[in-house]
């Protein structure tokens, strides 16, 4: 059918709306044609290969336990050992360098507690990105139905393994396995029998699928009949491993060789332990001799032994049990530090005496830093930063302080879900390192992620960016006047508050009069659509058209769906809590009347799973409404590219 008259020609005849597929496209469809960025690049806490690397700390594990997971040998590794050790940076380390060696790699990665059926969907989900995907057949359905938690788990694995494994490699990465374990006659043990089951059924024949797991505790492993999983245990680091991760920090990293020995040793190498001692001596309020004499009588009251050997003539490995028993009472010390909490009472010659040392609640900015890092490491999500206002007298005591970082906590796992609803997943997203691990554990992929440290200049390269109060202070005003002036969503308020913000590639203004042509051409569009008979709207639909508040690609994909059938459009929605001015609504639910227009509501749904970037949904998909109705919801990511309704210019 033509269009009618009074739609705007150029709305239904867009270079990349497809036509009507002859057949219903394959199981991958609504990821088909989609730009492929094959996971691989560094976890959050690492850098992206295109900037200076991270710190090269066990750098020969790294090598090897890479050359391990790829081999036949073993189904997967498990990285153990105490936490703060430095697990997860490793395996993330791991999973980049096996993706460097053979490219063809795919990564899946879930934090946390994991049940089969999240276990299956992320395998899925990574396999159908995989750029030797075909559209259709046999391996495409089995990818697919791998995600589907109707059907048995056991079904779904023996596809993979016969269909998809085979041929296409996928390491799945559990991160922080702690919460799938339990305490079990003297060991420990996968505590649901499923996932033990899973775990098992997948080590029972080769293929390209690999397990790589971090957890604090060597659990007993299933019984498998294939390769096993391989232990390996993350230990305390090295002298030079110790001092090369001390060079990077920016307090250690200005003490002597002698000094940097003495912080080794009284930490016991242990990675979490010096990144709070340079937060300690980074807020000026200690200086390292004092700090290491009252770390070196609190290790010597835990272990009985106050003599640590110094010098050339010292030992340059300490014995592992030793190094995390001398690491754990230092932990112990540096965190009551950092909190300004009064140290316990320590025997003193047989007996027990307080130091004289006054201790108060500190009442500066980086004490509240001090406090935030305390409860990152206790795996509180924060967003206290170097550039936070300072904390008047009479702060916050615990309770309170706690509370906060509650809050703070939840405003990230908002921003964190929206994101990962929200954002492409071909964009690459700027963030601080504790928003990183937050989006991370909602699925998006490493390679996506750029992490902002202190020294990085801008957050150019990446297409988006998650301003924290870390974020903010970093950049200043920079942040909002020229690298990224468009608010797309936003969380919280005050210093908690947390912009998901639109990279300018080209500098604000360009930004901005891109932003005000585009906004002009959906109005033009919007009420050219509106003169269409087969498109029928809601009244508040109707003043969002008027207005120009409906993203051009929504608008190409309404006009060309109403060339064919007729479409009501219930409603648009999706520009983002807190969005700034000009950000388009990106999603629409087309509604059908009766049960009898579910036919075409699904004819509908084939077109639009047929299209290419960027006319491709991110999300599409028919749910029952009101009064045995059905709905289709159309939702494009953000962020909205403009530009797109605009005549090219002539040759």
């Amino acid at each position: 059918m033509s269009a009618p008259p009074g739609t705007a020609e150029a709305l239904a005849a867009v270079p990349g709306i497809a036509g009507p597929p002859a057949a219903p496209p394959g199981v991958a469809g609504a990821r088909r044609g989609e730009p492929v960025r094959v996971p691989g690049g560094p976890w959050p806490g690492t850098r992206r290969p295109d900037r200076h690397a991270s710190v090269p700390i066990r750098s020969a594990e790294r090598r090897r336990w890479a050359a391990d997971l790829t081999g036949p040998t073993v189904a997967g590794l498990v990285l153990y050992g105490v936490g703060g050790i430095g697990k997860s940076t490793l395996a993330s380390q791991i999973a980049s360098r096996v993706s460097h060696l053979e490219p063809e790699w795919v990564t899946a990665v879930i934090s946390g507690e994991v049940s089969v059926d999240r276990l299956l969907a992320a395998v899925a989900a990574a396999l159908r990105r995989h750029p030797a995907m075909p559209r259709s057949g046999s391996r495409a359905d089995s990818a697919f139905a791998a995600g589907r938690t109707d059907l048995p788990w056991e079904h779904r694995l023996d596809l993979l393994r016969e269909q998809v494994l085979g041929h296409l490699p996928v390491l799945v990465v559990l991160d922080n396995f702690d919460d799938n374990v339990s305490a079990e006659s003297g060991g420990w043990k996968i505590r649901e029998s499923a996932l033990a089951e899973l775990i098992a059924s997948w080590a029972s024949a080769t293929h390209r699928g690999k397990l790589l797991i971090t957890c604090r505790h060597p659990f007993t492993p299933p019984a498998a009949a294939g390769p096993p999983l391989g232990f390996r245990h993350v230990g305390p680091l090295s002298r030079s491993g110790a001092f090369e991760l001390a060079k990077s920090l920016p307090a250690l990293g200005r003490l002597g060789e002698k000094e940097l020995d003495r912080a080794w040793r009284l930490l016991g190498g242990h990675p979490h332990a010096m990144k709070s001692l340079d937060s300690l001596l980074a807020a000026g309020e200690a200086n390292f001799p004092e700090v290491a004499r009252r770390l070196a009588h609190a290790i010597g009251a835990a272990t009985g032994d106050t003599a640590r050997p110094m010098g050339p003539a010292a030992p340059t490995e300490l014995p592992p049990a030793a190094a995390e028993t001398i690491a754990l009472a230092a932990r112990d010390l540096l965190l009551g530090e950092l909190r300004g909490e009064a140290p316990r009472d320590a025997p003193v010659n047989g007996a027990h005496r307080r130091r004289a040392r006054s201790w108060r609640p500190r009442t500066t900015a980086a004490a509240a830093v001090a406090a935030a890092l305390v409860a990152t490491a206790a795996g509180i999500v924060v967003a206290w930063h170097p550039g936070a206002s300072t904390v008047r007298a009479g702060a916050p005591p615990p309770p309170r302080l706690a509370a906060v970082l509650d809050d703070a906590a939840a405003i990230r796992s908002r921003t964190a879900a929206w994101v990962s609803r929200q954002i492409s997943r071909n964009a690459i997203v700027a963030c601080d390192p504790d928003m990183c691990s937050a989006l991370l554990a909602r699925g998006i992929a490493p390679g996506n992620l750029l992490e902002l440290r202190t020294a990085t200049p801008d957050p150019l390269g990446s297409d988006v960016v998650v301003a924290t109060a870390a974020v903010r202070s970093q950049f200043g005003g920079r942040l909002a006047s020229v690298y990224a002036p468009g608010i797309l969503a936003s969380f919280g308020s005050g210093d908690l508050r947390i912009d998901v913000r639109a990279i300018a590639p080209d500098g604000a203004a360009a930004y901005q009069a891109a932003l005000a042509s585009d906004l002009v051409a959906r109005r033009d569009a919007g009420r050219q659509l509106l003169g269409n008979p087969h498109l029928r709207v809601s009244a508040a639909a109707r003043a969002e058209l008027r207005a120009g508040q409906v993203d051009s690609r929504l608008l190409t994909m309404l006009a060309a769906l109403a060339t064919t059938a007729s479409v009501q459009v219930a409603g648009f929605g999706d520009s983002g809590p807190g969005a700034g001015d000009g950000m388009p609504l990106r999603s629409a639910e087309v509604a059908g009347p009766s049960r009898t227009d579910l036919g075409r509501l699904r004819d509908m749904i084939t077109f639009v799973r047929a299209q290419r970037p960027p006319y491709l949904p991110s999300r599409s998909l028919i749910a029952p409404g009101t009064a045995g109705s059905s709905v289709l919801t159309i939702q494009f990511a953000a962020p909205s590219p403009a530009g797109l309704l605009q005549p090219e210019p002539a040759r």
